[in-house]
């Protein structure tokens, strides 16, 4: 039924093979509809706040908390949402090699380089801070929360600027 994808040894990546050889499976135990509606969701609210002049990423977000077990308890975190964030791990990672340009980015690398180190150090800088005075969390805890607020800052980051079409502004 699937040819192409028949298990590890025919992938060609590991987090290709980790996400995509495992789709057929998913598919038979969570249903489309369920994920049609969280994806439907997620796209009103994306439309709903565009219609305000506001990204409509910030209306995804919205929607997540509203959906999600801490506020409307409608999404709880099951294999759906796991399914989810590993498809969209996967479609990022997609994304960002089809727009690299490779020699622009060697133009910029080391000004790209710079600046990410230093998003890395203040997000630990200000984890290692918020845990000392309010969370009380361990250090491996806070170096996780440190990277993941880094992480998400910069997508969020880009998202934003490819929308108002600032993303491929000269440097």
């Amino acid at each position: 039924r699937y040819p192409l994808v028949t298990g590890v040894q025919t992938c060609a990546l590991p987090i290709f093979c980790a996400t995509w050889c495992t789709i057929p499976n998913m598919l038979t135990s969570i249903g489309l509809t369920h994920v049609a509606l969280i994806l439907f969701l997620a796209f009103l609210g994306g439309l709903f706040l565009q219609r305000f002049r506001q990204p409509a990423l910030v209306g995804y977000i919205l929607v997540g908390i509203m959906i999600g077990p801490g506020l409307l308890g409608l999404q709880g975190n099951d294999e759906t949402i796991t399914w989810l964030a590993e498809l969209a791990v996967v479609l990022l990672m997609f994304m960002i090699g089809l727009e690299l340009d490779i020699a622009r980015f060697r133009e910029s690398m080391t000004v790209a380089l710079t600046v990410t180190g230093l998003q890395i150090a203040l997000s630990l800088g200000v984890m290692f801070g918020l845990s000392s005075f309010l969370f009380h969390w361990n250090v491996p805890q806070t170096v996780l929360f440190g990277f993941i607020a880094s992480l998400s800052s910069t997508a969020v980051a880009m998202t934003i600027l490819r929308e108002i079409g600032r993303d491929k502004a000269e440097t």
